[in-house]
């Protein structure tokens, strides 16, 4: 009896996760970093959702490719597989489809597309890393949409130069800051698989 029990919240657990990804390939997954007091996201991770689709260097249960740290020692970052885990939050954010800024129009690309793009990536290589230019969601959005933006919309960080009236592009805080938490982003991920230090996680 104990055993059907247990086999029975397994089951359920298994659909309440389920349930509560329904990704689909293409989708931006955005990962809320946050810390202490501050109440808004500090900034946001980006990722493509990949499921189970087969590329040329993923390994059986990788679902995402992200821009990320890849050597806490040398600061290393790439563009590579990952997976999406149950420990860190993450949630949807394809709020740019169908947005016009400027004179362009984000329009979510084929699968088709999306496909060519991340075998490009991964073949060629994503160049390295810069929080103006060239950081986790320029990759998501470049290969969702296949033109690179990245404006950390709704996070502490996209609204250090708006107080200080100094556009982004010159404001150094926001590049040293950026640099700092992407750099702490490994060291976050290694403590979550650490429960003796999971608590420092925020």
């Amino acid at each position: 009896m104990r055993s059907l029990i247990l086999v029975a919240v397994i089951l359920q657990l298994t659909v309440i996760i389920i349930e509560c990804h329904n990704y689909k390939f293409g989708d931006m997954i955005a990962f809320p970093r946050r810390c202490g007091c501050i109440k808004k996201p500090v900034y946001k991770h980006f990722a493509i959702y990949v499921g189970d689709k087969p590329f040329p260097g993923k390994q059986p249960g990788q679902d995402i490719f992200h821009h990320t740290l890849i050597s806490l020692t040398h600061f290393k970052t790439g563009c590579v597989f990952g997976v999406l885990g149950e420990k860190v939050k993450h949630e949807l954010d394809n709020s740019l489809d169908n947005e016009t800024l400027g004179t362009h129009t984000y329009i979510r690309s084929t699968d088709e597309v999306i496909t060519e793009r991340i075998n490009n990536v991964t073949r060629d290589g994503c160049g390295g890393y810069n929080p103006l230019t060239n950081n986790c969601e320029h990759l998501a959005t470049y290969v969702r949409y296949g033109h690179k933006i990245s404006r950390q919309e709704d996070t502490w960080i996209a609204r250090i130069c708006r107080f200080t009236h100094i556009p982004i592009r010159l404001c150094i805080k926001y590049e040293e800051a950026l640099e700092r938490i992407e750099k702490n982003a490994l060291q976050e991920a290694e403590c979550w698989e650490n429960p003796s230090c999971a608590h420092l996680a925020g």
